[in-house]
């Protein structure tokens, strides 16, 4: 059965593969964009993609969300039936020990990584609640493993992506009497953003058992947190 996918991120990588496989399989995809670049648009365009709609969104423009529900008016009657959040702002200069990170960074980080998935799916809930899928997967990273090794803790980018997760949580909680499906996700290591080494997925291989995964989770799934094995990273 064709679905309706809302991709945040798409400029590039995981995300951008995602919106390519989707739309070679028939499905309509919403797909947002940070900046406008013509590269992408080209891309992308709407006359080689006539099931594409691309749309600008920034979580560190208070007005973006406005704007954004304007556009989705503009598209009518529209079922959205899985949100993927893949927008992220991660910059590895950034991760000086706590006492010594900037309180404008986290702020920042918190923004785009936490709190905006957060407010886009306050615009884009009532488009799913008439979807027989109602999946929402929010995108994290393993690097808020207690365990995980490599980056110093402070990070704002982990410490950000860890309120994600716990956001996931408490949305799977909120809204499982609706039938809405909602997971944190870790897309394994990957080419072009993770690693570059010989144990680095491309990124169409992540997009696929990203993909994969999305297709098969059930009710049950709900408020896990998963890798793109199927693995739960639950602690």
């Amino acid at each position: 059965m064709k679905q309706t996918f809302f991709i945040t991120g798409t400029t590039k990588g995981v995300p951008l593969a995602l919106v390519k496989i989707l739309l070679s399989q028939g499905h309509r995809v919403i797909a947002t964009v940070h900046h406008r670049q013509p590269e992408i648009q080209a891309e992308l365009s709407i006359t080689n993609y006539p099931n594409l709609t691309l749309l600008h969104l920034d979580f560190t423009d208070n007005t973006t969300f406005l704007k954004l529900e304007e556009d989705l008016q503009r598209l009518g009657n529209i079922v959205i039936d899985v949100f993927i959040s893949h927008a992220t702002l991660n910059k590895p200069i950034e991760s000086e020990p706590l006492l010594e990170t900037a309180y404008t960074t986290y702020v920042k980080y918190f923004q785009v990584n936490t709190l905006g998935p957060l407010e886009l799916l306050k615009v884009i809930k009532p488009y799913m609640v008439r979807s027989q899928f109602k999946k929402i997967i929010l995108t994290s990273s393993a690097l808020n493993d207690k365990n995980s090794k490599g980056q110093v803790r402070g990070n704002p980018y982990t410490i950000a992506k860890a309120g994600l997760s716990l956001i996931a949580f408490q949305l799977s909680e909120e809204l499982k009497q609706e039938g809405f499906i909602v997971i944190s996700y870790y897309p394994g290591l990957h080419k072009g953003c993770d690693g570059t080494d010989d144990t680095a997925m491309e990124v169409e291989e992540a997009a696929g058992a990203e993909l994969e995964l999305v297709d098969g989770l059930t009710l049950e799934q709900s408020g896990l947190y998963l890798d793109h094995r199927g693995n739960s990273l639950n602690r």
